[in-house]
């Protein structure tokens, strides 16, 4: 395989994780946001909703590292020389890096939040019922 056969192949790949990430964003905006999400009635607790918006940060910047990997794709296409196309292929692999670990940073900001709402959920929420706070 070669130098821009790569390429293209690791901006497919990029385009995957952009794809997912965009849903994963969306997903989680509108579970938050939409009418039937539950959360809990204490602010204290509530804050743990502050691990979202980091998630989203990383998601973004996950998302904004895809569009680097495709843009060096691009570039590699027009490329002249061959020492010109394998600092091209350098750079789109560190994009291709930052951009699996932003997304990875973002899912365990999404797990951290999930496992404090699972644990609120479960053994929080019919007490909170019950004391006629929801």
């Amino acid at each position: 395989m070669n130098t821009l056969e790569s390429l293209a192949a690791i901006s497919a790949s990029s385009q995957q994780l952009v794809n997912l990430s965009s849903a994963f964003l969306g997903g989680s905006v509108l579970l938050v946001f939409g009418t039937t999400h539950i959360s809990p009635p204490n602010t204290k607790v509530r804050s743990m909703y502050f691990l979202l918006i980091i998630s989203w940060a990383f998601l973004l910047l996950s998302m904004f590292s895809g569009d680097s990997v495709l843009r060096h794709y691009l570039a590699a296409t027009v490329a002249k020389t061959d020492q010109v196309l394998m600092g091209i292929f350098s750079l789109a692999n560190g994009s291709y890096d930052d951009q699996l670990n932003y997304l990875r940073l973002a899912v365990l900001f999404f797990a951290i939040w999930l496992f404090f709402y699972m644990v609120w959920w479960i053994a929080f929420r019919a007490a909170e019922n019950r004391s006629g706070t929801q």
